[in-house]
């Protein structure tokens, strides 16, 4: 069962609230499956709220619970159909494989955008397609590279250090590589910038 290093990770980033409850979320999916329960994600996400809402009933006026829950539900309605449009091309072998992956992690990002994008822009005034573009290049670039990376440069220090160096080498070009996308971004992404308030908040 994938929950035990679910919180196994949750304890190793030092237990933030958001990635608790991001945990929570995804234990009550995976214990339904488990138990052969119908699959419906909504129901697991909603279940999920009502106990972290009991456990600490003012979560829900935090801006990090109300994105987190707003990301989970674009991830369950809109990534997989994303991900199997992008899927469509015919193809196979380990290429294959591999852009199944990325379109998977391109939808999830997309999504989960997406489905923020409202909250972002009502709490902070400020709505951005930029990280429409960034976010689907910046997450695929640290979950699959990045980090897998700095793991094996980890490991590989403690276990055999002459391989270290070059895998922590990999590590800082995928570490340089978001540096330059947040500068270009940075530099040409006021574009997609809109900033606004809203009525209720306005002067």
């Amino acid at each position: 069962c994938a929950v035990p290093a679910v919180w196994l990770f949750v304890v190793f980033t030092g237990s933030p609230v958001p990635a608790v409850r991001s945990a929570m979320m995804i234990t009550v999916y995976l214990a339904g499956k488990v138990l052969g329960l119908k699959q419906d994600m909504l129901t697991s996400i909603a279940a999920a709220c009502a106990l972290i809402l009991l456990a600490t009933p003012l979560a829900i006026l935090e801006i990090s619970f109300q994105l987190s829950v707003a990301a989970v539900i674009g991830i369950a309605l809109v990534a997989e159909p994303l991900a199997s449009w992008l899927r469509r091309a015919k193809g196979e072998g380990w290429l294959r494989r591999a852009y199944d992956g990325i379109a998977g992690t391109v939808a999830v990002s997309f999504a989960a955008t997406v489905a923020t994008l409202p909250l972002t822009a009502w709490h902070f005034q400020t709505a951005t397609a930029l990280g429409l573009f960034t976010n689907t290049i910046a997450v695929p670039l640290t979950g699959l590279l990045l980090q897998p990376a700095a793991l094996l440069g980890t490991f590989a220090a403690l276990m055999a250090p002459t391989l270290a160096p070059p895998v922590w080498h990999a590590a800082g070009w995928f570490a340089q590589a978001l540096i330059w996308l947040a500068q270009v971004s940075s530099e040409h992404g006021d574009v997609l910038i809109a900033r606004w308030a809203p009525s209720g908040i306005a002067g």
